[in-house]
């Protein structure tokens, strides 16, 4: 049940079934990528967090000038929240890079992807 979740979970994140969510220490003890160690749900993706961010960024910014500062007080904060939990946790100073994060064993992933450049398109790259 856990690998069919994991499948659903890549299905829904418009990568489908590349590496990206394949398990590097599944991949590297058997010398080759096996679909059952799929761990999607535990990734923690670059791309994705920085399209939340601008998001944010927008529903604050579009709130504002409508005059609603209450909500674009909220939108603003969640956005600063998001920036800073991006640059502490995907950001990478040995990549030079930003790294999707795998949040059950506490490391970054070492694979570059496109997604790697989401906070560069963005904006939320500082």
């Amino acid at each position: 049940s856990e690998v069919f979740r994991n499948l659903r979970a890549a299905a829904e994140s418009g990568w489908d079934f590349s590496s990206r969510w394949l398990d590097d220490l599944n991949a590297a003890a058997t010398r080759t990528a096996c679909l059952a160690g799929i761990c999607t749900t535990r990734i923690l993706p670059v791309d994705l967090n920085a399209l939340l961010h601008a998001s944010e960024t927008m529903i604050a910014r579009l709130s504002r000038e409508s005059g609603d500062t209450a909500t674009a007080g909220e939108f603003d904060g969640r956005a600063a929240r998001r920036a800073e939990a991006i640059t502490r946790f995907l950001w990478n100073d040995e990549a030079g890079a930003f790294l999707d994060y795998d949040w059950g064993n506490r490391v970054p992933r070492p694979a570059l992807n496109g997604a790697t450049v989401a906070p560069l398109f963005t904006g939320t790259a500082t």
